[in-house]
């Protein structure tokens, strides 16, 4: 739990920041461009040509700075195999009580975009839980992503993770939900075992 909970924290704090970088280029943008329009209803033609190359110039930052953030999310998403417990776990769900498990073969990276991204589990999650009246358990809640995913996972999701013994869409399932549970759409504070939706999580997906 202490290390998936690290790891979307560290996802949530890196995204954060490309967020902001693009913000602050756009800004910067807009700026240029009422700057140029001014000069060139002063007719300074050439000021307005310069600022007009500069705006060119920040949408190509801004351009391989969106590359770099989905080449880091695709990173994060491939490149990490997230302990399957999280808070509200239960027994019936899969969790380990005594915290202790089998050894397993080492895990593997995977290469890049294999795996589905935890982003695409949201809308199910969230669908799920409004079929369910807005809340549910956990092993409720994961057969009804499973169904609306079914012509959506890969291969590779179904696969057993030896670390939690769970097929690997599962883990990723839990993991977007704590993404959703920072986001404002699911309920920070549910009984454990519980997932709930937020009133801006049923806004979602009207």
């Amino acid at each position: 739990m202490i290390r998936e909970v690290d790891s979307f924290k560290r996802y949530r704090d890196i995204m954060s920041a490309f967020d902001e970088l693009n913000r602050l280029i756009e800004e910067e943008i807009s700026r240029v461009i009422e700057d140029g329009a001014q000069r060139y209803r002063s007719e300074a033609f050439y000021e307005a040509v310069d600022a007009s190359r500069n705006v060119e110039s920040l949408r190509g930052i801004q351009k391989r700075l969106n590359g770099l953030r989905q080449e880091w999310e695709d990173t994060e998403e491939d490149g990490t195999e997230e302990d399957g417990t999280e808070e509200g776990g239960t027994e019936e769900d899969g969790a380990e009580e005594d915290g202790t498990e089998e050894p397993g073969p080492p895990r593997k990276r995977l290469p890049r975009g294999m795996r589905t991204p935890k982003s695409v589990f949201f809308r199910p999650i969230l669908k799920t839980l409004v079929e369910l009246g807005g809340a549910g358990q956990v092993h409720q809640i994961l057969r009804g992503v499973h169904r609306r995913m079914a012509g959506v996972l890969r291969e590779v999701d179904n696969e057993h993770l030896a670390s939690t013994k769970r097929p690997r869409w599962e883990t990723t399932a839990r993991f977007a939900r704590l993404m959703l549970v920072d986001s404002g759409m699911l309920k920070k504070r549910s009984p454990r075992g519980i997932w709930e939706i937020t009133e801006q999580g049923r806004a979602r997906v009207q």
